[in-house]
């Protein structure tokens, strides 16, 4: 499966995650709104940075918000069942997108 192929299917997984918050009652909600603008700022944040600088930039962009997200949902939330979640998709979506900004999808 090619990147783009990869992100897609993750996109999608997380589109229907996202349907099922809106009719779902709160005790079954596994993502809240916040988490998905985390989601796709960090996916738009880390993509512009690795395709606009690479390097050092890159690699900052990375540690924040890999620190933040660990610190958001480990530490400060102790949200265990969303960083179960949330982190593996977050690191997949992070890769992809350094893959393909810096053109390898």
């Amino acid at each position: 499966m090619s990147e783009v192929g990869a992100l897609v299917s993750i996109l999608f997984f997380l589109a229907i995650l996202g349907f099922f918050a809106t009719i779902a009652p709160a005790e079954y909600k596994i993502l809240e709104p916040f988490d998905f603008f985390w989601l796709a700022g960090s996916f738009i944040g880390i993509a512009g940075t690795c395709a606009i600088a690479t390097g050092l930039p890159c690699a900052g962009a990375l540690a924040v918000v890999g620190v933040t997200t660990f610190l958001k949902y480990l530490v400060v939330g102790v949200e265990w069942f969303k960083s179960i979640v949330i982190i593996p998709i977050m690191v997949i979506l992070i890769y992809l997108a350094v893959r393909i900004a810096r053109g390898g999808g």
